[in-house]
Parts: structure tokens; sequence; C-alpha cells
């Protein structure tokens, strides 16, 4: 998607409307099923090392090139005045026996997120805390976010 974020940001910036929204779909690098693989394999879902490779000289498709975060995506279209609305993710990825484990990581992590939001005053930083502990997030297999170009952008 962004292999040159600044001129393709400005691209998105420019084309949409005031009020507008702006819709990714990402794999999500920041669920649980994600972070257990990248733990034991160093490889993010959707992002393994033979999705890279150009076999016999043809070019592939690549499938995705860098992984992104939530926060990386929320920063990134923070320098042009987008703010996140809503985040999602589609399919959660179910494997019998971490069912339960999932379940104990997801209450810590909601705990964790609970007592950061009570530290802040910032009700920007008190919304971002309440979508990164959403169930689908940490869940989801994929991640899907909205952000909306506020009317007043000036640049």
């Amino acid at each position: 998607m962004l292999w040159r974020r600044g001129v393709s940001l400005s691209g998105i910036y420019r084309i949409t409307k005031s009020n507008g929204f702006i819709i990714i779909s990402l794999p999500n690098i920041q669920s649980f099923y994600t972070r257990l693989q990248f733990l034991f394999t160093g490889t993010f879902y959707g992002f393994v090392p033979e999705n890279y490779r150009h076999p016999k000289g043809r070019l592939v498709d690549r499938g995705h090139i860098s992984p992104m975060t939530f926060v990386h995506l929320t920063y990134l279209f923070g320098e042009y005045d987008f703010k996140p609305q809503f985040v999602t993710g589609d399919k959660i990825k179910k494997w019998k026996l971490l069912f339960l484990f999932y379940g104990i990581l997801y209450i810590i992590n909601v705990i964790v997120l609970f007592f950061r939001r009570r530290k802040t005053n910032n009700p920007d930083l008190k919304l971002f805390y309440k979508q990164l502990a959403s169930f689908k997030c940490l869940m989801g297999r994929s991640f899907i976010g909205v952000w909306s170009k506020s009317k007043l952008n000036n640049f």
C-alpha cells in the first residue's frame, strides 16, 4: 500500500472530501494470534518470507510489504489531521486449546489499557486506548480501521 508514504498519504488527503472517511484493512499484527506466531517463528501473520521472493526472475504478488499497527497508522494519518473513528477486525483465529489462553491475555490487556486510560485527561487518548482494547482489534485476523478527514484541514 504505502511504498512512498508521504506521496500516498498526501494523495489520499487530496482526494478525500471534507468529513470524508478512509477505510484501511491490513493483516492484524497486534492480535494475540499474530503475537504468538511472532514469538515462535519471528514472522507476523500475512508477512511470510516466501511472499517476498521473485522465483526465476518473475515478479509475483508480494502481498503486504510492511507490518503496521493501529498506533503507527494513527500517527501517520494524524500528520494529515485524519482522526480515528472506528476499529474492528474480521474473523477471529480460534484454536480450541488456545481459546482459554486468549481469554486470559484479553482480560490482562483490557485491565492494563483501562488503567492507562484513567491516567490521562486527554479525551482523544482515552478513545484511542478504548479502540486499542476492543475485542475484534485484539482477536481479529485482519485489522479494519476508519479515519475521518476533518472539515478545517489546511494542507
